[in-house]
C-alpha cells in the first residue's frame, strides 16, 4: 500500500482573501471612467493593511462603504477617503482632498481651498464691498480651533469664500447624532474644513454632485447607523452585500 502524504495548501492572506472577494464583487461597484478597477481594489486591500481593524469589521459593511465610495468617485486610500470602523462596522468618509477633487471635476471652479484657524494664528477677515481674508498660520504652538474658511475661484474667473466661526460650526456639530464620537473627535479638522466646504459648494454652479457628497457624510449623521439598512437619498444604488462571507472558498 503506498502511503500519501496529504498536502494542505497554506491559508490564503486576509489580503488575498479579500482581494478575491473584492473581484467576485466587481460588477457591483459603480465606478468612474476616471478609476480602474484594479487601482480601487488595491485601495481597498492596502487601507485594510495600514488598519488591520478593517479585516475583521463586519465584511458586508466594508463593502457597501467602499461601494458609496466608488459612487462618488473617490478613492479609499486615505487621501480622499477614508474607511474607518465604528462600532464594528466600517464607515466611508469623504476627505477634504475627495471633495476638493469633485469640486474641480465638476468644472465649477479653477481653484479652491479649505483651511482651519487657530487662535495664534494671525487672521484677519474683512468684509464690505471688497471682501478678503488674510490669514499667516503660527509655526509655533497654535492653540484652540477658533474657525475654518474655503475659498474658490470659479471657472470664469470670479472669487468667493465662505467663512464659519467656531460658533457655526459647534451648532452643526450638535446637528449630528454622532457629535460626540465618530469623524467629529477622530477627525476634527476635516470635519471644520468639510463645513466651510459644504457651505462654499451650495453657492457655486454645477456643485449638486459635491453637495450630495458632503450630504451623504456620514459625519453629518449617525455614525453606528448600520449603512445596509439605508435607503440611498438619491439616485446611487447600494447592492445588497449581506451574502458577501460566503462568495470565496
Amino acid at each position: 500500500m503506498t502511503n500519501e502524504i496529504a498536502t494542505r495548501q497554506p491559508a490564503p492572506t486576509p489580503q488575498a482573501y479579500l482581494s478575491a472577494q473584492i473581484e467576485k464583487s466587481a460588477d457591483r461597484f459603480a465606478l468612474p471612467s476616471t478609476i480602474t478597477f484594479d487601482a480601487f481594489k488595491n485601495a481597498i486591500v492596502s487601507a485594510c493593511s495600514r488598519e488591520p481593524r478593517l479585516f475583521a469589521a463586519d465584511r458586508s459593511s466594508l463593502f457597501l462603504a467602499a461601494c458609496r465610495a466608488a459612487s462618488d468617485g473617490l478613492m479609499p486610500d486615505g487621501h480622499e477617503a477614508a474607511l474607518v470602523v465604528y462600532g464594528g462596522k466600517v464607515q466611508y468618509l469623504p476627505m477634504v482632498a475627495g471633495v476638493i477633487k469633485r469640486m474641480y471635476q465638476s468644472g465649477a471652479v479653477a481653484a479652491v481651498q479649505a483651511f482651519v484657524v487657530y487662535e495664534n494664528d494671525e487672521f484677519e477677515i474683512i468684509g464690505g464691498t471688497s471682501p478678503d481674508i488674510k490669514h499667516r498660520p503660527t509655526l509655533g504652538p497654535r492653540g484652540r480651533l477658533l474657525c475654518a474658511y474655503a475659498t474658490a475661484t470659479t471657472s470664469e474667473g470670479g472669487t468667493m469664500f465662505e467663512f464659519l466661526h467656531s460658533e457655526d460650526i459647534e451648532k452643526i456639530r450638535r446637528a449630528s447624532k454622532s457629535s460626540a464620537r465618530g469623524p467629529w473627535v477622530d477627525w476634527t479638522e476635516q470635519m471644520w474644513k468639510k463645513s466651510a466646504l459644504h457651505r462654499l459648494a451650495k453657492r457655486l454652479p454645477q456643485s449638486r454632485d459635491v453637495i450630495q457628497i458632503l450630504d451623504r457624510d456620514a459625519g453629518y449623521g449617525d455614525i453606528q447607523r448600520p449603512q445596509h439598512s439605508v435607503v440611498p437619498q438619491d439616485d446611487v444604488d447600494v447592492p445588497d452585500f449581506s451574502e458577501i462571507e460566503g462568495e470565496v472558498e
